[in-house]
């Protein structure tokens, strides 16, 4: 009787310990996937910023360029149509950038998500 009830605790303590190890080696494997989509995510926040120093020395060239344009009109509507003009071109540049950050945000989240999702199988098929 005494070695059966010490079977069974043995038996018991191994499989518990096999539970854990699945749990740790689970665990290791979703740190490992956040910590990819964190990397591409930090990578696309680089990027991202990147493009926007970009997008305002480009707005800051077209604006000074509209001012000097508007500082040569002779008469008032000179200056109305060349106002016209810079503000029709800063209303496309603002979509323009907001067009170029939008599709740079969707590919950071979808490499981001990929990289996740493909970790999150491999773990997943590794535990079945």
């Amino acid at each position: 009787m005494a070695q059966r009830t010490t079977d069974q605790v043995t038996e018991a303590f191994g499989a518990a310990r096999l539970r854990t190890q699945h749990l740790i080696e689970r665990a290791t494997q979703n740190l490992q996937a956040v910590t990819q989509s964190s990397a591409i995510l930090a990578g696309g926040i680089q990027e991202a910023s990147g493009e926007c120093l970009k997008m305002v020395q480009e707005r800051m060239h077209k604006n000074l360029e509209g001012v000097k344009a508007l500082v040569r009109c002779r008469t008032l509507s000179e200056f109305l149509a060349v106002q016209s003009s810079l503000l029709r071109d800063n209303l496309e540049l603002t979509l323009t950038n907001s067009r170029r950050i939008a599709g740079l945000s969707a590919r950071v989240t979808d490499n981001a998500t990929r990289t996740a999702t493909a970790q999150i199988e491999r773990s997943a098929s590794r535990a079945a």
